[in-house]
């Protein structure tokens, strides 16, 4: 638990600031932390990468607010 607030953003964006990496590292290491927390079942695999992605469609259109072209 986090008991202050403000000094963990502090550090957090000095921390941001400090630490460069490439966008091709940055994807490598998304890719790393994925697949470890699907390795130790944090995360479920799908069969199919498109599974339930009209749903996912559906979400973002309502949270960004874009009106829906089929209706």
């Amino acid at each position: 638990m986090i008991k202050n607030a403000d000094y963990f953003e502090k550090f957090e964006k000095k921390f941001i600031a400090r630490s460069r990496i490439s966008p091709k590292r940055a994807f490598r290491l998304f890719d790393a932390m994925w697949e470890e927390a699907a390795a130790l079942g944090a995360m479920r695999r799908p069969k199919n990468a498109l599974d339930g992605i009209e749903k996912n469609i559906e979400i973002a259109r309502i949270l960004n607010h874009v009106p829906d072209a089929s209706r």
